[in-house]
Protein backbone atom coordinates (compact mmCIF):
# COMPACT_ATOMS: atom_id res chain seq x y z
CA UNK A 1 0.00 0.00 0.00
CA UNK A 2 2.74 2.33 0.66
CA UNK A 3 4.59 2.28 -2.73
CA UNK A 4 1.48 2.06 -4.38
CA UNK A 5 0.44 5.22 -2.52
CA UNK A 6 3.95 7.10 -2.97
CA UNK A 7 3.40 6.60 -6.99
CA UNK A 8 0.32 7.66 -7.25
CA UNK A 9 1.12 10.89 -4.94
CA UNK A 10 3.70 11.69 -7.21
CA UNK A 11 2.26 11.48 -10.42
CA UNK A 12 -0.47 13.59 -8.81
CA UNK A 13 1.96 16.06 -7.44
CA UNK A 14 3.62 16.31 -11.30
CA UNK A 15 0.18 17.15 -13.12
CA UNK A 16 -0.83 19.54 -9.79
CA UNK A 17 2.33 21.31 -10.09
CA UNK A 18 1.95 21.30 -14.46
CA UNK A 19 -1.94 22.75 -13.83
CA UNK A 20 -0.94 25.35 -11.29
CA UNK A 21 -3.07 23.44 -8.31
CA UNK A 22 -2.34 23.96 -5.07
CA UNK A 23 -5.38 22.02 -3.52
CA UNK A 24 -6.23 17.74 -4.96
CA UNK A 25 -9.14 15.64 -4.26
CA UNK A 26 -8.59 12.09 -4.48
CA UNK A 27 -11.08 9.72 -4.78
CA UNK A 28 -12.08 6.30 -6.19
CA UNK A 29 -12.49 2.58 -4.31
CA UNK A 30 -8.41 2.28 -3.34
CA UNK A 31 -8.81 5.24 -1.37
CA UNK A 32 -12.19 4.63 0.19
CA UNK A 33 -12.23 3.63 3.78
CA UNK A 34 -8.25 3.16 3.36
CA UNK A 35 -6.80 5.42 6.23
CA UNK A 36 -3.43 4.53 5.77
CA UNK A 37 -3.27 4.98 1.98
CA UNK A 38 -4.95 8.12 2.64
CA UNK A 39 -2.61 9.63 5.56
CA UNK A 40 0.59 8.21 3.43
CA UNK A 41 -0.75 10.83 0.17
CA UNK A 42 -1.63 12.81 2.47
CA UNK A 43 2.12 13.13 3.95
CA UNK A 44 3.97 12.71 0.35
CA UNK A 45 2.20 15.49 -1.22
CA UNK A 46 2.96 17.85 1.72
CA UNK A 47 6.38 16.58 1.57
CA UNK A 48 6.81 17.02 -2.57
CA UNK A 49 5.25 20.30 -2.42
CA UNK A 50 7.19 21.47 0.44
CA UNK A 51 4.02 22.38 2.14
CA UNK A 52 2.90 24.18 -0.36
CA UNK A 53 -0.08 21.66 -1.78
CA UNK A 54 -2.45 19.61 0.38
CA UNK A 55 -4.51 16.74 -0.60
CA UNK A 56 -7.99 15.97 0.12
CA UNK A 57 -10.49 12.68 0.19
CA UNK A 58 -14.03 12.62 -0.84
CA UNK A 59 -15.97 11.19 2.46
CA UNK A 60 -18.54 10.38 -0.98
CA UNK A 61 -16.96 9.77 -4.11
CA UNK A 62 -19.21 7.14 -5.82
CA UNK A 63 -20.87 10.03 -8.33
CA UNK A 64 -18.30 11.88 -8.74
CA UNK A 65 -17.08 10.79 -12.17
CA UNK A 66 -20.91 11.24 -13.48
CA UNK A 67 -20.95 14.65 -11.96
CA UNK A 68 -17.72 15.52 -14.00
CA UNK A 69 -18.79 13.74 -17.08
CA UNK A 70 -21.95 15.49 -17.11
CA UNK A 71 -19.77 18.96 -16.31
CA UNK A 72 -17.77 18.13 -19.80
CA UNK A 73 -20.88 17.40 -21.68
CA UNK A 74 -22.28 21.05 -21.35
CA UNK A 75 -19.18 22.89 -21.36
CA UNK A 76 -18.24 20.71 -24.87
CA UNK A 77 -22.03 21.38 -26.02
CA UNK A 78 -21.61 25.05 -25.44
CA UNK A 79 -18.39 25.07 -27.19
CA UNK A 80 -19.71 23.48 -30.04
CA UNK A 81 -22.35 25.85 -30.24
CA UNK A 82 -19.92 29.01 -30.53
Amino acid sequence: TQMISWNIAQIARLVAEREDAKTIIFTGSFLRRNHAAQRKFASAFRYWSNGESRALFMKHEGYVGAVGALAMSNLIREESQH
